[in-house]
């Protein structure tokens, strides 16, 4: 009777660990991770900033000249040889590069202390041809601008958010419900705070939207990245008041893979805050995604990588990097205190 007894026992207690493992394994985990991370320098620069792009060996950056001038300039990433593309008075910003095409923002009349903010045309400029190009008619008041190498697209208070084909420069306006909040091989993440409060997206060929969420009422959505396959987003879900009457936040950082049919949100991180909490930066890599948060008036970077859900942290940011946050491939840009701008890399 012992026996048996004792083996009942062992039977019930195999089970409960089996059952255990299985609801482990069909749940899916996102936990602390350890990396470490190399850094690849790119440049320096003392000039607070957020107006560079990388692609390849080309490093182009916008910074003011001896004259106080903003200029757009080339630096090679491997040889660090230098070339000003600019030569203009001329106010310069936004600066973008896909393939051998470079974009930015430059005023229409030349740089006064009489104006703040400028009329601007939208340059395209060619670094094999040297050929540089006006995309809009006439001098307006773009920003925004974003770019995936077929397409362009902007915003203006007016028209809201503009396409441009960039092989026959024909143009579509977008509803003016809709705000771009990244764009992938002709494909937009859009966001509508009207009739609904979505996240979606929007196949520019074809007009075809696809809803990826549509938020609760009782939530803020702050920020979004794509990259083609997973879309990652930033919110905040007022869930009660507190005893001294301020609202309670959770914040969530979420995560689908629309490659997957029936794709579920998964969140990947979750903190309370009673205060909203500020607009988070987003990007999406090829395999890992970062994020920013404050902590203890410090901007840190962190990160997950994709494959395996762990999340880790990419290290301190730049007081003058709290702008801008984004990927070249799998590297993540990043600009240390002392101005030095590099590619940082996760060695695993």
């Amino acid at each position: 009777m012992y026996t048996n007894s004792r083996n009942k026992k062992y039977g019930r207690a195999m089970l409960l660990m089996i059952i255990a493992s299985l609801l482990l394994a069909a749940t899916p985990v996102f936990g602390a991770g350890t990396y470490q991370t190399k850094d690849r320098k790119v440049a320096n620069s003392t000039q607070p900033s957020y107006n560079f792009r990388i692609s390849g060996d080309r490093f182009v950056f916008i910074e003011k000249d001896k004259a106080g001038i903003p200029q757009v300039y080339l630096r090679s990433v491997k040889t660090g040889k230098l070339e000003q593309i600019t030569n203009s008075n001329t106010f310069k910003t936004s600066i973008r590069i896909k393939g051998d095409d470079i974009f930015f923002l430059e005023s229409t009349i030349p740089v006064t202390k009489n104006i703040n903010v400028y009329r601007k045309n939208i340059i395209q400029y060619n670094l094999k041809t040297k050929e540089t190009q006006q995309l809009l008619d006439e001098g307006d008041y773009p920003e925004y601008l974003n770019v995936d190498g077929n397409y362009l697209v902007y915003s203006t208070s007016h028209d809201g958010y503009t396409i441009i084909n960039l092989k026959t420069k024909q143009t579509k306006v977008l509803d003016k419900s809709y705000k771009v909040m990244d764009i992938v091989d002709g494909k937009l993440l859009v966001r509508q705070d009207y009739p609904d409060y979505t996240l979606s997206t929007y196949d520019i060929a074809t007009d075809k939207v696809t809803s990826v969420v549509t938020m609760k009422d009782n939530q803020e959505f702050h920020n979004a990245a794509f990259n083609g396959k997973y879309v990652i987003w930033f919110t905040e879900t007022q869930t009660r008041l507190d005893p001294a009457k301020k609202k309670q936040y959770l914040n969530a950082y979420t995560i689908v893979d629309l490659t997957k049919p029936n794709a579920q949100q998964k969140t990947i991180n979750l903190s309370s805050s009673i205060h909203n909490a500020p607009n988070q930066l987003l990007s999406v890599g090829t395999n890992y995604v970062a994020w920013t948060e404050k902590v203890n008036d410090k901007h840190i970077a962190r990160g997950m990588d994709l494959r395996t859900g762990n999340i880790f942290n990419y290290g301190d940011m730049n007081k003058n990097q709290s702008n801008f946050l984004y990927f070249v491939g799998d590297e993540l840009l990043m600009q240390d205190d002392a101005g030095n701008i590099s590619l940082r890399s996760v060695v695993r």
